[in-house]
């Protein structure tokens, strides 16, 4: 697949390729696609090649290279629109800044030219595309080096576990959302602000934090739950986010927060294993196990497959017309590239996503599975007794399953309740003490 180049056979000579990493190197464990090979083109001196980050050296007939990274494949295409399709409309000139483009225009403007991001924001059009020239002009000089990854930047593109609640006002609906919001941002960038770098809105783009009425929608769930689809989506001018994340809000009067399982406080643990023993089926069967058991530890065993939680790849699925989570992210092309480790290892994150439509469950946790070809081989039955897998972290301050109101001796609460109890009377002592010592100096003169 990729990308088809079309070089003028009177003046280049030959066209070599090799793969690289973020770090534009060679990595150390190269493919044979990724190892430096000189390229021919088909009948019409067309070049193909495959995706991924590449460096091609071109040489011409009077002995010049010239050098580039490239890079190629579906998922770079949205990213890298043409510039001046972009720029050239000064209605959507403000979205430029959240483009590639404007990533590597936005680092260079602050690493190079101090500027801060309020002087980036009152940039017009003639002074963005000015700079745009000097970046690209430098870059093709090198006096700056290229930075293909855009540094200092969180990605928080993908989806989010249905945001439940059981309420009839929408204040309180917007506070429940923006803390939800902020939580899940700041697992991924604990610095970013509301309303700095990222803000809440509808799918058709009305700011929850300002326009409380665009959430009224949620409150008419006598008879059925109530959805609101919303984004969590990045500032134009943030210096630490890019992406957006898309989720909903769920109002159901069926929801009890005593009594839903928040799958977000099960901590499984990461696993390292030679996986590639295992068929696809076997790997399923195996990952499936392996959640059952650290579901079965944590008491979450009401909880039904498919029903009230799902099980898929790197991020979670979009959901249907009645709300549940469709499947197909945990289909056998992704566990076919992972059992093969034969050229390198590989890895994937498992995510454990609570069903939009379930009001059992809620959040999502997630873990990595490595296939290492020098690890040990798993057991088939990651729940065999003889041979256990640890599933999840343990917790430091369990609580009694039979009263788990009696607080123990490690629990910091009791602690805090305890400590007065015993410093007031110490300080009364000692006030005491000193008053009468005083008191009785005093009868001396």
């Amino acid at each position: 697949m990729g990308v088809q180049q079309l070089f003028n056979p009177a003046e280049v000579s030959e066209v070599w390729r090799e793969g690289v990493d973020s770090n534009l190197i060679s990595p150390s464990n190269q493919t044979e696609r990724e190892q430096l090979t000189k390229i021919k083109p088909d009948s019409v001196n067309k070049y193909w090649s495959w995706e991924g980050f590449w460096h091609y050296i071109t040489k011409t007939n009077d002995n010049l290279a010239y050098e580039k990274y490239v890079l190629i494949g579906a998922k770079y295409q949205d990213k890298y629109p043409r510039f001046l399709d972009i720029l050239g409309n000064n209605n959507i000139a403000v979205d430029f800044w959240t483009t590639i483009h404007g990533i590597h225009l936005k680092n260079y403007l602050i690493d190079y030219k101090k500027l801060d991001l309020t002087k980036i924001s009152k940039l017009n059009f003639e002074q963005v595309a000015s700079y745009w020239k000097e970046y690209t002009s430098y870059i093709i000089a090198q006096r700056i080096p290229p930075d293909p990854n855009p540094a200092d930047f969180v990605d928080i593109s993908g989806n989010f576990p249905a945001i439940k609640m059981n309420e009839i006002d929408v204040n309180k609906i917007r506070s429940l959302v923006l803390a939800y919001a902020q939580n899940y941002i700041n697992q991924k960038a604990s610095e970013a602000k509301l309303g700095i770098d990222y803000y809440v809105v509808t799918k058709e783009g009305i700011d929850i934090s300002s326009n409380v009425d665009a959430l009224k929608p949620l409150l008419d769930n006598l008879t059925e739950p109530k959805y609101l689809d919303i984004i969590i989506k990045t500032k134009q001018f943030s210096s630490i986010l890019i992406g957006e994340s898309n989720g909903s809000i769920k109002n159901s009067r069926n929801y009890d927060p005593e009594k839903v399982k928040d799958l977000s406080k099960i901590k499984f643990n990461n696993q390292k294993f030679n996986f590639a023993v295992f068929s696809i089926e076997e790997m399923k069967n195996w990952i499936i196990k392996y959640i059952n058991l650290g579901l079965k530890k944590s008491g979450y065993t009401d909880l039904v497959f498919n029903k009230d939680y799902g099980i898929s790849i790197n991020d979670i699925p979009p959901t249907d017309e009645n709300h549940n989570n469709v499947l197909g992210y945990f289909n056998d092309e992704i566990f076919s590239d992972f059992l093969n480790n034969l050229e390198r290892s590989k890895k994937i994150t498992i995510v454990v996503y609570a069903n939009d439509a379930s009001d059992l469950s809620e959040g999502k946790t997630e873990f990595v599975l490595e296939n290492y070809i020098n690890g040990d081989k798993p057991d088939p039955d990651p729940t065999n007794s003889t041979n256990p897998v640890d599933s999840i972290e343990p917790n430091p301050n369990p609580t009694n399953p039979t009263n788990p109101e009696i607080p123990t001796w490690g629990d910091k609460k009791y602690l805090r309740w305890l400590l007065p109890v015993i410093i007031i009377p110490i300080i009364g002592i000692i006030i005491e003490i000193i008053w009468f010592y005083f008191r009785f100096k005093k009868r001396i003169r």
